[in-house]
């Protein structure tokens, strides 16, 4: 379960759990710990009351991808020696068929039934998931029933048409996150399809005709790095003029070197704290809502509950893994959903968070700086005193 973060503030702290956040005088906290009294007073006021998270299932629809990024964790040591520097060498191809669905739905629900959750929440992820999208209708249909309440995909969205999304939205899909690695020149050399070509413009369109056709909640997830961060204030102009049925979240994320030969020069530091507090001011005053950035790995529903106790990453071939970036990776393989996990002691040194193997942008005591400026910020702006849900 994910614990509360306390960050400091100009009035005090901020505590932050997943559903609520309080503002708190500076006697509340001693040493960078709540001291008795506030929390025996938070106590009082219901703040640690909250419902039991639900089973929280990433799927795997597809694995293959119709961009090619050479940042992504799926690429492979072979992608720096492929024919086609556009279509870099990935994990395995799977596809999810109709039988693994059903495979998927009496995993989920046995693991809910074990645990004793009775709410469910789905990531349809990929490689590209849209590259599949009968599968992804049909399990959002299939899971429905097992008290699905909140269901959103990864997607890059070139693939998405408005028929497409209105069925995604009818069958439970509230919203979907797509990447952008800067403004149009930046990102068109970084996110390209297979031919090579720019994708910037196909993806706004698919954003503003897929939100017309279906009220689609939409999260923007910046990918920052010495290439493009001059000219994110331009994207955001962009973003927050696009004309979307609700409001969208924006996320700002450092791109991790995961070990294919991918570099980002910026590290943790106040300089780097500054530029995003100047883009995240943007983003506000332009109508978007950005959430916090610092919440750690280890509170993560898919990887921090070890084998399947808090939820469970699926590959497209029902293969069972610990994150993300292991996933569709045979040497990181924990169970299968028609056989369960593997026991614990064939597991334990293949349980990892996410960003395992990536690159650090600096020190543990540099991010933990980086992340609570920018985030007590975000708080700043975000909330009014007292408590908030």
């Amino acid at each position: 379960m994910r614990q509360p973060r306390l960050i400091p503030s100009e009035n005090g702290w901020w505590y932050v759990s997943p559903r609520k956040v309080a503002l708190l005088p500076p006697e509340a906290a001693r040493e960078g710990r709540l001291t008795q009294q506030a929390e025996e007073e938070l106590i009082k006021r219901g703040f640690f009351t909250t419902a039991e998270p639900p089973f929280a299932v990433t799927v795997l629809t597809a694995t293959s991808c119709n961009l090619g990024c050479s940042y992504c964790f799926q690429n492979t040591e072979a992608s720096q020696t492929a024919s086609n520097p556009f279509a870099p060498a990935r994990i395995p191809r799977r596809l999810l068929v109709q039988e693994g669905v059903e495979r998927i739905a009496d995993f989920v629900q046995e693991r809910m039934s074990a645990i004793g959750a009775d709410r469910l929440s789905l990531v349809l992820f990929g490689g590209e998931p849209l590259l599949n999208p009968s599968a992804c209708t049909e399990l959002l249909r299939r899971l429905k029933p097992l008290g699905l309440s909140n269901a959103q995909m990864i997607s890059n969205v070139v693939l998405l048409t408005p028929q497409i999304a209105s069925e995604l939205s009818h069958a439970g899909l509230r919203r979907i996150q797509v990447s952008f690695d800067g403004h149009r020149a930046d990102h068109d050399r970084a996110r390209v399809d297979h031919k090579g070509s720019g994708t910037y413009d196909r993806i706004l369109r698919n954003i503003t005709q897929a939100s017309q056709a279906s009220g689609m909640k939409w999260q923007f997830r910046v990918n920052v790095s010495h290439r493009n961060l001059k000219g994110l204030d331009r994207l955001i102009e962009d973003l927050s003029s696009l004309p979307l049925r609700q409001p969208a979240d924006l996320d700002l994320a450092l791109i991790d070197d995961v070990g294919v030969g991918y570099d980002n020069d910026l590290s943790y530091g106040d300089a780097l704290a500054d530029r995003f507090i100047e883009l995240i001011d943007l983003a506000i005053d332009s109508g978007l809502s950005v959430p916090v950035i610092g919440t750690p790995l280890s509170s993560c529903p898919f990887c921090s509950g070890f084998a399947g106790t808090t939820g469970a990453v699926i590959n497209a071939d029902g293969t069972l893994y610990s994150c993300w970036e292991t996933a569709g990776r045979a040497e990181w393989a924990v169970g299968t959903v028609s056989d369960g996990y593997l026991p614990d002691d064939q597991i334990k040194n293949k349980w990892v968070a996410c960003d395992y193997a990536a690159e650090s942008h600096g020190s543990s005591e540099k991010a933990k700086r980086f992340f609570q400026k920018i985030d007590s910020h975000i708080l700043n702006r975000t909330y009014s005193p007292g408590i908030r849900q």
